[in-house]
């Protein structure tokens, strides 16, 4: 069920007030096999052979023209890229503080025109060649604070991401110039968002959109490739709604949140499917929500049980023709249903991590 409502929620006049649909999940139908809507499962290996392509985990993935881009937050702290079969290419920049360099990349994007990376230490986004080569950075120290997320246009302006700086009226979601002068408030804080907790991977590329969620909102903006707002999604999970009090304390809420169900990541929104893995009662979930149907495949992470890789693990990355999620060797210990040839299961044994391709029906 879809209903088309108008939201107010600022105190800016940057922000006007803004239409979106309503996506009610308890209007849905809840018996989407998900096992009839894959084809195939593949598994791909990330060439390790080189100090520089190890990685500990997937902190954000992206895969475009024939590659595939993982950010690893806690060990390289910079993107890797490897190609479509796994063999390594090249890592991104060094650590340092000079021009291509890094303390910690928190954020990245991927189009035509090159690879962003996002310092939030350096306070600069670093532009590269689809080849690997240091372009130009761009810094924002003392224009902007709190910046947390990137997507970058088509005309390679900046969808930022921001975390709560000043109040109410201050910029979410922003567009803005190379010089981070601002083009337009795409969205404001209203009184009750959550301070200080914007997630990695908060605004990300999916095909020919951008997608914007802030934690614990329903609300999900789509972005088209130029910046611009074309939908606004309010979406009810089911089950008690969070209070506006709770929603505005994150430690609140996880003390409470056997109650609620909220979106635990940024979702993948499709032309066909929305993806994303949830807050479930204080648990998480996998939910497949095959809009175009109506239809819903909900599969509840309980602890104790066992993953089945049938019905896939946590995806990192998804568009219309595929989902990809990941297996590292702990995964696989509490994965049944895994087919894995003598090489992937001693890949797995020596600490890489297995892509794993959903290959999506038509």
């Amino acid at each position: 069920m879809v209903v088309l409502l108008m939201c107010s929620c600022s105190s800016k006049e940057h922000n006007k007030n803004m239409d979106f649909e309503v996506f009610d999940i308890e209007s849905s139908s809840s018996d989407l096999d998900i096992i009839t809507q894959i084809d195939s499962i593949s598994y791909v290996i990330l060439d390790d052979s080189f100090e520089e392509s190890v990685f500990s985990e997937i902190s954000k993935c992206q895969i475009f023209n024939g590659c595939i881009y993982i950010l690893d937050f806690e060990k390289t702290k910079t993107v890797t890229v490897f190609d479509i079969n796994g063999k390594y290419l090249h890592t991104l920049g060094r650590k340092g503080n000079g021009p291509g360099e890094f303390v910690c990349v928190f954020d990245f994007d991927v189009n035509e025109s090159g690879i962003y990376m996002l310092d939030r230490n350096l306070k600069k986004i670093m532009h590269y060649s689809l080849m690997g080569k240091f372009l130009e950075e761009f810094s924002y120290l003392n224009k902007r604070y709190m910046v947390n997320g990137l997507a970058v246009t088509d005309d390679k302006k900046f969808v930022l991401g921001m975390d709560k700086e000043r109040g109410e009226g201050s910029p979410k979601l922003l567009l803005s110039s190379q010089d981070f002068r601002e083009l337009e408030y795409l969205d404001t804080f209203c009184e009750f968002d959550t301070r200080g907790e914007l997630k990695l991977d908060a605004v990300k590329h999916n095909g020919d959109k951008i997608i914007f969620h802030y934690p614990v909102s329903d609300i999900v903006h789509i972005l088209d490739t130029s910046g611009k707002i074309k939908k606004t999604m309010k979406i009810s999970l089911g089950g008690k709604t969070i209070p506006d009090n709770m929603r505005k304390s994150f430690e609140k809420l996880e003390d409470n949140s056997q109650d609620y169900i909220y979106f635990y990541d940024t979702p993948f929104i499709t032309d066909r499917y929305l993806l994303s893995v949830l807050s479930y009662h204080s648990r998480q979930a996998l939910l497949l929500w095959d809009l175009r149907l109506n239809k819903y495949f909900l599969n509840e992470y309980t602890d104790g049980e066992m993953y089945d890789i049938n019905k896939m693990l946590f995806p990192v990355f998804a568009n219309d023709d595929i989902i990809v999620c990941y297996l590292n060797q702990y995964l696989y210990d509490r994965t049944k249903n895994v087919v894995l040839s003598e090489k992937q299961c001693k890949y797995l044994e020596e600490g890489g991590t297995l892509l794993v391709v959903y290959y999506l029906k038509k």
